[in-house]
């Protein structure tokens, strides 16, 4: 079993957890293991006939110490205004973290009738302080953490998901970021698309 250190109270985000440890190739197959035991569960309550929604999924990363500050203050501002009916914001997320930490936030998107995305569900954010930790990994623990969440919550839907993004994301917004399909292998029901994001 994966195990996550709970490290602030339910937030309207769903609270804040590090990501299991340590991170090496056994925890790199528990991972997989949990994922594929996920996903494979949405899968199953979709063949049962469950309602079922199509989701992308984009994951947003920081670094601590000046980027998650910018961080913060960005998806403060993109949640009151994108949050719609989930009232969402960021002000239960740390005020500031370590040079050596990261931030990450999952974000379960579906299309918009403008031919953007919007939230569909409550998204979920983390938090680790081990800047060592195989970034895919840690950010395959966050999406397989959002899915037992949200769908425990939701007992009686299902979804596919799209193979997610991860984007990392800088202090500095006229410096570029890395965005790529996250490099970790699973049984992903949709392909990726590589240009989903929030409207400005």
């Amino acid at each position: 079993m994966v195990r996550f250190r709970r490290l602030t109270a339910e937030s309207s985000l769903g609270g804040a957890v590090e990501g299991p440890k340590p991170y090496g190739r056994i925890a790199r197959r528990r991972v997989e293991r949990s994922l594929g035991r996920s996903l494979a569960i949405l899968a199953a309550r979709r063949a049962a006939g469950y309602p079922s929604s199509d989701y992308q999924l984009l994951v947003e990363v920081s670094g601590g110490g000046p980027s998650y500050q910018a961080f913060r203050r960005g998806w403060d501002r993109k949640l009151r205004s994108a949050g719609g009916k989930f009232a969402l914001d960021a002000r239960n997320w740390p005020a500031a973290l370590p040079d050596d930490s990261r931030a990450n936030i999952v974000l379960p998107l579906s299309p918009a009738s403008n031919g953007h995305y919007r939230i569909g569900l409550e998204p979920i954010w983390t938090v680790t302080h081990k800047a060592s930790l195989d970034l895919d990994v840690w950010v395959a623990s966050s999406v397989d953490r959002w899915i037992k969440w949200i769908f425990t919550a939701l007992s009686t839907r299902t979804a596919r998901l799209a193979h997610p993004i991860a984007e990392l994301v800088t202090a500095n917004p006229r410096r570029s970021s890395g965005r790529r399909p996250l490099q970790f292998e699973a049984d992903w029901p949709l392909p990726p698309d590589e240009s989903a994001t929030l409207p400005p």
